[in-house]
């Protein structure tokens, strides 16, 4: 075959030009599969190979995925230079200056190539190289930084008294990797921040050092040691770069530092291991035992705890050994780690010191007296860790099976005489002699305490799918995700120890999908930069690696059905990726634990599957340029509007996030309006605001404002469901400011709403001017209902104020207008009722504005009128039917996420606990609708909360606890005075009456308990004259006037008698009944007493009741 490049004649099977090294492949640019330069089309996909990008000179690694393909990698970038060559090279002859540059250009190289890396260009006497492209390993930082290391400590010499040190510059971060060049001569390259970053370091670093950037000192720190250098200014950046001095690389022979997550959720795993063990020991009987696991899952946490927790604390001998993917670890690598750990042999030792430590160990294994077998076994122990053996060479190398046999007769003896376990890390990365060895142990070795413990990924099985099946004495651990509660479990320490909230784990636990490792980096992340900072880099390495491992087809595949999210359609991706065997491929994706098929389709009849982890889409995903994200968005956009059907409105949301991703704006927006408007019908009123922003974000770059007013006034209306008062005001003003005049029907329901957000906002005032402004409007429009809505806003700011009279007579009025036609403010109507004593009427008004508002689908409208309903029930003593209507309230609450009028109703259901002495329940019920007003900002649930409080203490004689409340509670009063002042004002002197009297202070109780009776009386608020009286009756009491004690209250029984509520009455009556016996009074009392027994729904609500002293004592038979 001839060579393109230099027309140099090559053997017909070469992949490489022997004569210049060129490529003698195209590598197609479809599936990336290689082909022979005379093929026009690709065998593997059928597609042609004359596009530009099929061309020469790319070079493909090691992985079978690795493809020369245009991709965004996570890579890491290496630039290496000698230092001074310039000025050497002016003092020397050009050929001895390319010979030089040659040698050491070769050196550099090789030393990348060692680890695993590839070399993408040699310019004079710099060498630029990238590990993580075109095949990603999981660990390609570490190899790059290993690779930086050995060629900073290469001798690279002209000659031997030259001396040449190198610069050395290494950073990790996302490349866009591809061909770059002509159609005739291409060369694999990578492109982007990354790689002119590592060349800055270079330039920084001194001579003889590796400089590393943050993400690569991030994901190498377990095992680099580093020094934290000064940021350094460089060309070209605005800001100083984080620099690292790599200094040294840990060992590759030792383990792995491990988290510092404890271990969780694997208690079963590490008992097998233990019983395994106990019975090698006891038994004497060898056994194989693999740890199964996907990367990250936890293998290497469990093997650690079980020699930690069980082999630690006995007398066993442990010895270890790790497959590496990289270098020159093949063959019997590993067991020879392993045999020297047992022999105690360093690195440091010279060949003679080894030796003799290899005598002493075989000598205590077979004693001091050599024989031919230990003769044997030693000479074959000294060939497997690298000691020279001074026999008869010209017998060559031992066959495999004495070999074999050598070890087996060896670990048996070292076993007989202490427990032995050998263990083997990553053994899926082993080759057959390995794996060979350690089955034939396993196999053949007899009545010795040993065991072989070996760790694999799953890819172990794909290349010895029976493997341990000839060991008669083999289990198998398979390590599964953890389950959610145990993940949680995990997260949650992980949190705790990096000191971050525990709401964190929601985020990580999504993430993590039960995988250790990725939970632990996950949490590491959002600690050092917030949760917004993406998939960690190990992470990242992980799954490129993973990914890069999958044949072309396969990871073709894949990526393309990220671009669907965690959940795809096969049908969806066959039109996608215009192939025929997708269900091939996507049955051998599930094999590999990359997806799961889904038992439920959302698409009927069309096989859905979804990623195991959100990670691997995510990762597959980033892979894709942009242009072809951009191109498969706009074909799923098409294929996904076709295939929905008539069930098209459940995927309005998925469309709009495709349609923006293909860069089509204005059918995202489209889009997404659809979508807010179904949200809106399921009262997901959160999701639908979220969804108007995106469709007003995006119409705002082509669409005036008045085309969008409908929309954000939409936006303001759906914070209103939500009891976001300040949000829905400022969404709608807006909206009213860019509304064109002409569209008068629209412009009236915005004011009803501005009513309704500026009345729960606190501004009274607002609410008065929109809502008669909208009661004039709807009047000349001829919407009776619009204008009655408006006019119960009216009514509610005259409620507000105090003014009850007023406020009955407009809602009277309002509910006459609207001529039985739905009014969101119906619920303020039945609270006003409730206020101002009309009990009756309010529980009637209660029940048909709930019935309004569920018509209307209103969950603000809603959540005002349940607790109105509730309150008003249980001033009539129906203290079940309003339980059962708080809980509704406090269920659909939840529901809906109505956070502050939900607040608001916890605190009305407080309120009748208190009346029957049911003080622990009442006093969790206002401490919860405090706090969640106070997370909401609802200032008037917290006072309206908080004097319930007051109450609470005040009546259990708690007075200090009262006195420290008492302050807040005053403050925050005023700061809201202008909402309910009136109310505040009467409560607010009514416990400070009660205050006085738990002090025994009877003038101050008597002057507070006058005030409020005053200010009841003014506003008609009966319960708290009521109340005042009892407090006046008790102060008079205290200061020896009996005889007023007991016309105060004879006038508070008079007062409650009539209003129906058995526990404003009892109160009175029995304090009436302390001072002045009646017997009249006495049947009539207890009669109230067992009313409200009989009514309350729970046995500790009773209890309660019944121990308080004033019923006790009426009730003492």
């Amino acid at each position: 075959m001839q060579c393109p490049a230099c027309q140099f004649e090559n053997a017909e099977a070469a992949r490489f030009c022997s004569e210049c090294g060129a490529r003698l492949e195209k590598i197609c640019p479809h599936c990336g599969a290689p082909n022979p330069l005379p093929n026009k089309f690709c065998p593997q996909c059928g597609q042609s190979l004359s596009a530009p990008t099929a061309a020469l000179g790319a070079t493909r690694q090691d992985h079978p995925g690795g493809t020369t393909r245009e991709e965004r990698r996570w890579a890491t970038v290496l630039f290496a230079d000698l230092s001074g060559f310039t000025a050497m090279s002016e003092r020397m002859d050009p050929e001895d200056v390319k010979a030089l540059a040659h040698r050491c250009a070769e050196r550099m190289s090789e030393e990348v190539r060692r680890f695993g890396g590839t070399v993408l260009n040699v310019v004079g006497d710099q060498v630029v190289a990238v590990f993580g492209a075109p095949s990603a390993h999981e660990d390609d930082a570490e190899r790059a930084v290993r690779a930086g290391l050995a060629i900073r400590d290469s001798a690279l010499s002209g000659d031997r008294e030259q001396m040449i040190q190198v610069h050395v510059g290494i950073n990790t971060g996302e490349v866009m990797a591809g061909l770059v060049g002509p159609a005739e001569h291409c060369d694999y390259t990578v492109m982007g921040d990354t790689v002119n970053t590592a060349a800055r370091l270079m330039s920084a670093a001194p001579p003889g050092s590796v400089l590393v950037g943050e993400e690569t000192s991030r994901a190498t720190q377990r095992v680099v040691r580093y020094r934290e250098l000064p940021p350094v200014t460089v060309k070209g950046k605005e800001r100083p770069l984080s620099v690292w001095e790599a200094l040294e690389a840990a060992s590759v022979t030792k383990a792995r530092p491990l988290g510092t997550a404890s271990l969780v959720g694997r208690d079963e795993e590490l008992a097998v291991l233990s019983g395994v063990w106990l019975k090698v020991v006891r038994e004497s009987r060898p056994h194989l035992i693999s740890v199964l696991g996907e990367p990250g899952i936890g293998k290497s946490r469990l093997i650690g705890e079980f020699e930690r927790r069980i082999l630690a604390p006995s007398d066993a001998v442990v010895i270890h050994g790790r497959c590496l993917p990289y270098g020159e670890a093949l063959g019997y690598w590993a067991l020879a780690q392993a045999l020297k750990e047992g022999a105690s042999i360093n690195a440091e030792d010279d060949p003679a010191m080894a030796r003799t430590k290899l005598n002493r160990w075989v000598a205590g294994a077979f004693g001091t007296e050599p024989t031919e077998d230990s003769e044997a076994m030693t000479r074959h122990v000294a060939l497997l860790i690298g000691l020279e053996v001074t026999t008869d060479r010209a017998a060559g190398p031992p066959d495999q099976r004495a070999l074999h046999a050598s070890i087996r007769r060896f670990l048996e003896a070292l076993a007989l005489q202490k427990p032995l376990c050998v263990m083997f890390e990553d053994i899926h990365w082993a080759d057959d002699a390995l794996l060979d060895l350690i089955e034939f142990v396993a196999a053949r070795a007899k009545e010795a305490p040993l065991l072989i413990v070996t760790q694999a990924r799953p890819a172990l099985l794909e290349k010895r799918p029976n493997w341990g099946g000839g060991v008669r004495a083999f289990n198998s651990v398979a390590l599964e995700p953890l389950n959610e509660a145990t993940g949680r479990d995990l997260i949650v320490a992980l949190c705790r120890e990096r000191k971050l909230p525990e709401t964190v784990a929601d985020q990580v636990g999504r993430g993590a999908g039960g995988n250790p490792l990725f939970a632990e980096e996950l949490v590491a992340m959002i600690a050092e930069r917030g949760s917004g900072a993406g998939i960690p880099s190990a992470i990242k390495a992980l799954i490129s690696a993973r990914l890069d491992a999958l044949p072309p087809a396969e990871r073709s595949t894949l990526q393309i059905a990220a671009v669907f999210g965690k959940a795809f359609w096969e049908a969806g991706l066959r039109a996608l990726c215009g192939e025929t065997d997708v269900t091939n491929h996507l049955e051998a994706l599930e094999r590999k634990d990359l997806l799961r098929v889904q038992a439920r389709s959302q698409l009927q009849g069309k096989r859905e599957f979804i990623f195991k982890h959100d990670l691997i889409r995510d990762v597959a995903y980033e892979m894709l340029p942009r242009v072809e994200r951009k191109r498969f968005h706009g074909h799923l956009t098409d294929w996904l509007e076709r295939a929905a059907g008539e069930h098209l409105d459940s995927y309005f949301d998925q469309l709009a996030h495709h349609a923006l991703s293909a860069g089509q704006e204005e059918r995202a927006m489209n889009f997404l309006v659809q979508a807010a408007e179904r949200a809106h019908r399921l009262s997901a009123h959160r999701e639908e605001t979220a969804l108007l922003a995106q469709a007003l974000t995006l119409g705002e770059r082509f669409r005036p404002p008045a085309d969008l007013a409908v929309l954000r006034a939409k936006r303001g209306t759906a914070f209103g469901r939500l009891g976001m008062w300040v949000e829905a005001r400022r969404e709608l003003e807006l909206a009213l400011g860019d509304l064109p005049p002409a569209n008068s029907e629209q412009r009236t329901q915005l004011l009803v709403d501005l009513s309704a957000a500026c009345f729960f906002a606190l501004d009274l005032a607002g609410t008065r001017t929109y809502a008669q402004e909208a009661v004039s409007l709807a009047e000349s429009l001829g919407r009776p209902e619009l204008a009655a809505d408006a006019m119960g806003w009216v009514g509610s700011v005259l409620q507000a104020d105090g003014n009850g009279v007023a406020a009955l007579e407009m809602h009277r009025r309002a509910h006459q207008r609207a001529g039985g036609r739905p009014m969101t403010s119906r619920g303020n109507a039945a609270l006003s009722l409730y206020l101002f004593g009309e009990t009756d009427e309010a529980i009637e008004v209660g029940r048909e504005a709930i019935h309004m508002a569920r018509g209307l689908r209103h969950t603000s409208a809603t959540m005002q009128g349940l607790p109105a309903l509730g309150a008003a029930l249980a001033a009539s003593g129906q203290y079940a039917e309003a339980m059962r209507v708080f809980d509704e309230a406090r269920q659909f609450g939840k529901e809906c996420e109505v956070w502050s009028l939900l607040a608001r109703s916890i605190a009305f259901s407080a309120g009748f606990h208190l009346d029957v002495y049911d003080f622990a329940g009442n006093q969790a019920l206002a401490e919860e609708a405090r706090e969640l007003a106070r997370a909401n900002k609802f200032l008037p649930t917290v006072v309206s909360a908080g004097i319930d409080l007051l109450f609470n203490f005040t009546r259990r004689q708690e007075v200090a606890q009262a006195e420290k409340l008492l302050g807040e509670v005053r403050t925050t009063a005023e700061a809201v005075a202008g909402w309910h002042g009136w109310l505040w004002q009467i409560r607010l002197s009514q416990v400070q009456a009660e205050l006085a009297l738990a002090r025994a202070d009877w003038p101050e109780a008597l002057r507070f308990a006058e005030l409020a009776i005053s200010q009841s009386q003014s506003k008609g608020r009966v319960k708290y004259q009521t109340l005042g009286l009892w407090t006046r009756a008790q102060a008079l009491h205290g200061l020896g006037r009996t005889r007023e004690a007991i016309d105060a209250l004879r006038r508070a029984v008079e007062l409650a008698r009539p209003i129906g509520d058995p526990a404003m009455f009892l109160r009175p009556v029995t304090a009436l009944l302390a001072i002045e016996g009646s017997d009249t009074l006495l049947v009539e009392a207890r009669v109230a007493a067992q009313k409200i027994l009989a009514a309350l729904p729970e046995e500790t609500m009773r209890r309660r009741f019944q121990e308080a002293e004033p019923v006790r004592a009426l009730l003492r038979p």
